[in-house]
């Protein structure tokens, strides 16, 4: 949980203003930043994976939980990114020029315009984010040197001895927190839904009654 906490925090601070910028700005080289935000899902990860454990050793920096987020990371990162991407890309730009005519700044035009819009997708993407952090063996192996034993970790040696009651038990032991994630995650998507149709109820009623006093 700690690890995938993390994994998720990395992937707010940079997979959110990345999504951003590649759905609403245009530059230079947009598509070739785009392509390698993206390469970690076409590309075998333990290539880039054993290049961030030698470079860990040379810096002397293995902290278990924060070497590995940094691995789960790369691999969970194009997930996020094309996530909240296609949100923006649905989103448009027209309420953020409205907003800015206004009067509005960067900070009100992300809170009160864009982050309504973009919690179905922020929801999803995160949920995205933990699952596939809790379901990674390899990278997790490869940056703790086999000393941080999360869920995967575990049940592998007793999966190779084919010990099946052990992995059955583990298995539920790991789906419990990915079901109580979907549970939270319908919750939340409820929620916001039925926020979204009182809001609109409420403009609805506000022009009604402006029409009948004029």
């Amino acid at each position: 949980m700690i690890v995938a906490v993390l994994t998720l925090v990395g992937n707010i601070v940079l997979g959110l203003p990345a999504a951003r910028a590649l759905a609403q700005n245009k530059f230079r080289g947009k598509m070739i930043v785009f392509s390698t935000l993206l390469a970690p899902i076409f590309i075998p990860y333990t290539v880039s994976i054993m290049g961030m454990y030698d470079f860990a050793i040379r810096l002397d920096f293995i902290n278990d939980y924060i070497s590995v987020a940094f691995a789960h990371l790369i691999i969970t990162l194009p997930y996020y990114v094309a996530t909240i991407w296609f949100q923006y890309r649905l989103i448009g730009e027209k309420y953020q020029e409205a907003a800015a005519s206004l009067g509005a700044g960067v900070w009100k035009i992300f809170f009160w315009i864009e982050w309504p819009l973009l919690l179905p997708a922020m929801l999803l993407g995160s949920f995205l984010v933990v699952i596939i952090s809790f379901s990674q063996y390899l990278p997790t192996w490869i940056m703790s040197g086999g000393t941080l034993m999360t869920i995967p970790l575990v049940i592998f040696p007793f999966a190779s001895s084919g010990n099946s009651s052990i992995v059955s038990a583990y298995s539920l032991l790991f789906f419990i927190p990915i079901l109580a994630l979907l549970l939270v995650y319908f919750l939340l998507m409820r929620i916001n839904s039925r926020k979204q149709f009182i809001n609109r109820g409420e403009d609805i009623a506000v022009r009604t009654n402006k029409h009948s006093n004029q």
